[in-house]
């Protein structure tokens, strides 16, 4: 009788960790959706818009993927999220949870990501009225450092 209570305990423990394991990857996949992004916003100043073109529609499609999964595990898992969410997810995610559908979250999200993304290359280019090429370069650097050929490929 002992033993099954034992084992009964280690099941429900189990099966607990395991959900909570998996109610800990809403800012996992915000933090992939907005490294996406920023690819995509590194494409688009690099001006390789013909070598690129494959990678600018993987960046955005994955993001938006990223975007709805992280959705439905906020809205099943709520508050169960917040540990991994408060260490993972962008700040600024926080702010454009709400609207009236995930389509609608995920455009908000994609336009502060793009805009962040845009006021990081402005802030490194040590210029304060950078020049087409300067930020071209910049970005194509970003692109490069930031391994975004291999996210784009990787599927994730």
């Amino acid at each position: 009788m002992r033993i099954i209570k034992y084992i009964s305990l280690f099941i429900i423990l189990g099966g607990w960790s395991v959900m909570l394991s998996n109610a800990q990857e809403a800012g996992t996949k915000a933090r992939l959706a907005h490294s996406h992004w920023e690819c995509l916003l590194y494409l688009d100043f690099a001006g390789s818009e013909e070598t690129y073109r494959n990678y600018r529609e993987k960046h955005f499609l994955a993001g938006i993927k990223h975007v709805r999964e992280m959705m439905a595990e906020l809205k099943k898992y709520g508050d169960k999220n917040n540990k991994n969410w408060s260490k993972t997810a962008p700040t600024f995610f926080n702010w454009h949870l709400s609207g009236p559908n995930e389509d609608f979250v995920a455009g908000r999200l994609f336009q502060a990501t793009y805009q962040n993304a845009v006021e990081g290359l402005y802030r490194e280019s040590s210029i304060e009225y950078p020049l087409p090429e300067d930020l071209e370069f910049i970005a194509s650097n970003k692109y490069r450092s930031s391994n975004c050929n291999i996210i784009a490929l990787s599927g994730e």
